[in-house]
This record gives structure tokens, C-alpha cells and sequence, in this order.
């Protein structure tokens, strides 16, 4: 075999290997995940219904800041009305992207699960009501049944959508 062939069949490992690591942050787009009751029967400590997840550019200013994509999670509980959402800026580490919202609002670690995004919530994320509802405008999602979920990819509209 020639040195350039043996020398380019050498190098495919380490290709690959990095094109996996790269391949773990996830992709920019919509993610959703809806939670029916048979799903959630066997979880009473679970309380979403619906979330989405928009993974896209940084907002303007970000890039300054050192984020390289920018978030916006929305969700919809079972015993409330209103839809909640937070945003924020991330940055990729190790592969993921680790976003971080204003405040003490907590943070997120997301990783592509195949065409799936994987969310975890390592403590917790502070979302707020869209619409007021009574004088509750600021709840705590994390812990439990929250600590990870899996979003399917989705259409860009259902990340734009009220439901």
C-alpha cells in the first residue's frame, strides 16, 4: 500500500473521534416534548405537560459575552394556565452547550441524544409567566422527574406557538 493510503487510514480514528465529540452539542432548532397522563400516571411528582426548546444563534450582544447559541425554554404545567419560559445565553463545553439564565435563574447542560435533545437541569431554572397568573409569577422547574428530559425535534411554529 502506498505511505499516503496508510497514512490517511490511520488518521480515521482520530477523525472520528473528534466528529463524535463535536456531534454531541445539538443541532439549532425546535425541540418539544408532550407528556400525556398515561406517561405521567406512574410519576405523580410529575407536573409538565408540555415543553419546548428553542436552540438557536446567540441574542444580539451574546457573542460579546462569549456565548456561542443562545436558548428559550417554554412549558406548560398541568395545573396552571398560563405557558412559563426563560432564555438565556450558552456556551459549548466538553461538546454540550451549558446555558445559563439572568439572575440566580439557573442553568442547563444540552447535548444531542441521536436527532433528540437531551435536557438537564442540574439544580433548578426559575421560569416566568407569560400571563400574570394571580400573584404567582416566578416558579422553580428541577429535581425528580424534571432533572433530564428528551425532546423530540419539531417543527420551528411549535416553538412560536402558545397552547
Amino acid at each position: 500500500m502506498p505511505p499516503l493510503r496508510r497514512c490517511s487510514f490511520a488518521l480515521l480514528p482520530l477523525a472520528a473521534a473528534s466528529g463524535a465529540a463535536f456531534a454531541a452539542a445539538p443541532r439549532f432548532g425546535c425541540y418539544e416534548r408532550i407528556y400525556s397522563a398515561v406517561e405521567t400516571a406512574g410519576d405523580p411528582g410529575q407536573a409538565v405537560r408540555h415543553m419546548t426548546v428553542r436552540v438557536g444563534r446567540p441574542q444580539i450582544g451574546d457573542p460579546e459575552q462569549g456565548f456561542t447559541a443562545g436558548i428559550d425554554i417554554a412549558v406548560y404545567f398541568f395545573d396552571r394556565k398560563s405557558r412559563w419560559s426563560t432564555g438565556g445565553g450558552c456556551v459549548k463545553k466538553g461538546g454540550a452547550l451549558e446555558c445559563g439564565f439572568d439572575g440566580d435563574h439557573g442553568w442547563v447542560i444540552a447535548r444531542a441524544a441521536g436527532d433528540r435533545l437531551r435536557l438537564e437541569i442540574p439544580n433548578y431554572i426559575a421560569l416566568g409567566a407569560d400571563e400574570p397568573e394571580g400573584d404567582v409569577n416566578l416558579v422553580k422547574l428541577g429535581g425528580g422527574a424534571h432533572r433530564i428530559s428528551i425532546l423530540q425535534r419539531a417543527a420551528p411554529s411549535a416553538c412560536a406557538t402558545k397552547r
